[in-house]
């Protein structure tokens, strides 16, 4: 199916990716979750490495950028 969406991709290395990728679907703060579901601390702490690493201003709150709306209701 990928293929046929990007006939100019690499088969190799979407297989490859498609082996290896399963460990980072979650973190350990969402490992019961949903795909897709965020945990608030995981978004605090990449907020926090960006402003840090990246020169990122200082402000971001996980609200502005996730809020699960997509998901099903459990």
């Amino acid at each position: 199916m990928i293929m046929e969406a990007r006939p100019d991709s690499d088969a190799d290395q979407i297989a490859l990716e498609l082996r290896v990728m399963p460990p980072y679907a979650h973190t350990a703060a969402t490992e019961n979750e949903p795909y897709g579901w965020v945990a608030e601390a995981d978004i605090l702490q990449t907020i926090s490495l960006l402003e840090e690493y990246s020169s990122m201003p200082a402000g971001l709150t996980p609200a502005d950028i996730y809020d699960g709306s997509y998901l099903p209701a459990k």
